[in-house]
């Protein structure tokens, strides 16, 4: 969590996430970059007209992006300066890009509340970024605030969970802020965890040795179930990784994504496997 990247549109949930990002960045020491991709300002004709010059959209997007940054440095006290980056397209590709050449390990994301319509028209954004962007990425809901992570939940299918690169990382995360790590698998009713979850799941009590930690299988839906063994525990980080071929590749659907993204209260970080 070294190289910190926060896309940003100006709006209550994407500050409240730069705002996360600011103060994550001073407990790890790490570097933070805004960045803010603007759609091309056209008309729909026959022949585009674009309506005002690239150079008067980037240099408004890129003052308001220096006022967020100078506010938010002041508000928290935080000393390095913030990169400001402004580009026209589209956020996945122009995102993407910028992972590649800046070496950024991490994305924060904002969301809003649940609704219908937010759900298609933002939580989009997260799902997209979550599926087609290979970096672990952490999803603010609006109403989250930045707190030390005392409790992390780690939802898992233990399918070969074990053999995951992303174990490491959540094993840093849990020494860089002594956290607690409660593990979760999510059964279905009368299920019977097959054997070789089972030795997953041994494997990965003795991975965590050294680490306030605690296996939970919790039965029912899905969300409903994390979400309750996530206030259960007073969690204040969820972590998964989106895998294929897992029960939690179905998180990576609009459905299940935006579902989860919606309406777990805690940030949702998502670190992927390779």
């Amino acid at each position: 969590m070294k190289n910190i990247i926060v896309p940003t549109d100006f709006s209550d949930p994407s500050i409240n996430a730069a705002s996360y990002a600011i103060q994550l960045a001073k407990q790890t020491g790490g570097k933070v970059t805004f960045i803010h991709v603007y759609p091309m300002p056209t008309v729909a004709t026959e022949m585009p007209v674009l309506l005002s010059s690239f150079d008067e959209v980037e240099h408004s997007s890129m003052s308001f992006l220096k006022e967020m940054a100078h506010t938010l440095r002041t508000k928290f006290n935080y000393e390095p300066t913030i990169e400001c980056l402004v580009a026209p397209g589209f956020l996945l590709e122009t995102l993407k890009d910028a992972v590649k050449e800046r070496n950024i390990d991490l994305i924060i994301m904002g969301i809003t509340g649940a609704g219908a319509l937010s759900e298609r028209l933002i939580g989009s954004n997260a799902t997209v970024t979550i599926k087609h962007i290979n970096c672990t990425t952490l999803v603010v809901p609006a109403q989250a605030h930045f707190k030390p992570i005392t409790t992390i939940a780690f939802a898992t299918d233990f399918d070969k969970v074990e053999h995951s690169i992303a174990i490491t990382e959540i094993k840093n995360i849990c020494n860089t802020f002594n956290s607690k790590l409660r593990i979760i698998n999510v059964i279905h009713p009368h299920q019977i965890l097959a054997v070789d979850k089972a030795v997953s799941g041994l494997r990965l009590d003795i991975i965590f040795e050294g680490i306030d930690h605690s296996i939970h299988l919790p039965e029912g839906d899905l969300v409903t179930a994390i979400n309750k063994v996530v206030d259960e525990q007073k969690a204040d980080l969820l972590v998964m990784i989106p895998r294929k071929h897992a029960i939690f590749a179905d998180m990576l659907t609009e459905r299940h994504t935006k579902k989860m993204a919606f309406h777990t209260h805690v940030p949702l970080l998502t670190i992927h496997d390779q």
